[in-house]
């Protein structure tokens, strides 16, 4: 019995590697935001914090296109859940809607594991992003008054009057 030269030993070592790496890419980002992470969202107004509030979030998956998304702020003074789900635009492979229910969905575009939405309501302009990973969740929500642009030539500037971060680990998956 011949033994298989070096090289070709590395030649299938690395191929091993590259269909591992491609398996693990494949992950959606919705997959990936599967279980319960927990944190802080720290709630901050012209650069100070104003409060800081233990969260609880949680995804789970109930068929390939939607999964729950679910926040609960644990304010002492003003606790809210947020019962959400995340649905995955079909045809379109990085776009998700959160779906708040009656008829409020909110597009979200992801790249390389981060979701970008922006929208308007009440007056106000909301920047939001979400980035998440095997060990983390990272959620910043900027406000932005329409009525207090800032113009330079063809640029429009609009200053945030807000900015929430929530930092979260993940406790369990499902």
């Amino acid at each position: 019995m011949k033994k298989m030269p070096f090289f070709r030993w590395i030649t299938i070592l690395l191929i091993l590697i590259a269909f591992s790496q491609t398996a693990s890419a494949q992950v959606s980002f919705a997959d990936r935001c599967v279980g319960e992470w927990t944190g802080t969202l720290d709630i901050f107004a012209q650069g100070v914090r104003r409060e800081q509030v233990p969260v609880v979030f949680t995804v789970t998956k109930l068929n390939d296109s939607t999964w729950t998304w679910k926040t609960d702020y644990r304010s002492e003074k003003w606790p809210v859940i947020k019962d959400y789900l995340l649905r995955k635009q079909f045809g379109v492979s990085n776009r998700y809607f959160i779906d708040e229910g009656e008829g409020i969905q909110i597009a979200m575009d992801v790249t390389d594991q981060v979701g970008i939405s922006v929208f308007r309501t009440g007056g106000m302009t909301f920047v939001s992003r979400n980035e998440v990973s095997e060990q983390f969740f990272l959620f910043e929500l900027s406000v932005h008054k329409d009525q207090d642009p800032k113009s330079s030539g063809d640029v429009l500037s609009m200053p945030a009057i807000s900015v929430q971060t929530m930092r979260l680990t993940k406790k369990s998956r499902f």
